[in-house]
């Protein structure tokens, strides 16, 4: 018997037993390694853990994040910045505070307190977003990842967007793939958009 035979019955085995006696499980590296041989999906990233996505305890799935965590809100902060004056991103959008862009215009200074106001303001729609057009479970992480990337690419960008339509046929690694695909501002890789797509991705994966 073949290595990825043994992984074959023992995925079969674990899924069997969820059905049966809806048990908690927890995907170890070898489940997960098998079923993204069997899905197709890229090898785990060296240093990678396990996606625990794979099978989840009954009364886990009852839970739908609806407001982003602490870890969250930190990963937004840090990669919008905080900037009190108006400024044009590089997509040639006025800016200010903390990626803010509805109000934003020429000439425009805030304070740090106006500026904490409007992202929260900012992330109450981007939130109702992610809750309204996914309509698959979501952990903490993955909905923090989520409203980071809508945060930053626009509710319609992830609206018609190929993550979207992955995760909501239950792709998750497909998914999660997407989220390094966007790294461009115009047809300019940002080597700051490397990094945060990067940061998403293994947020939504673990």
């Amino acid at each position: 018997m073949t290595p990825l035979e043994k992984h074959r019955i023992r995925a079969i085995k674990v899924l069997l037993e969820k059905a049966d006696k809806s048990v908690p499980m927890l995907i170890d590296w070898e489940l997960d390694d098998f079923l993204r041989t069997l899905l197709g999906l890229p090898a785990r990233p060296k240093g990678q853990p396990p996606y625990v996505g794979w099978l989840v305890d009954k009364q886990e799935e009852l839970v739908k994040p609806t407001k982003t965590s602490l870890k969250g809100l930190a990963l937004i902060k840090k990669w919008e910045g905080l900037r009190t004056n108006a400024y044009l991103c590089p997509a040639n959008v006025w800016t200010v505070g903390y990626g803010h862009t509805r109000t934003a215009r020429k000439g425009l200074i805030i304070s740090h307190e106006e500026a904490e106001e409007l992202l929260q303001e900012d992330l109450k729609r981007f939130e109702q977003a992610v809750v309204r057009l996914v309509t698959v479970q979501l952990n903490q992480n993955q909905f923090d990842a989520l409203v980071s990337f809508t945060f930053n690419v626009g509710i319609n960008a992830l609206t018609g967007s190929t993550l979207l339509s992955l995760l909501n046929r239950k792709n998750y690694l497909g998914a999660a793939e997407q989220f390094l695909r966007w790294i461009r501002a115009g047809k300019n890789v940002l080597p700051g958009l490397v990094k945060r797509r990067r940061e998403e991705y293994e947020l939504f994966l673990s």
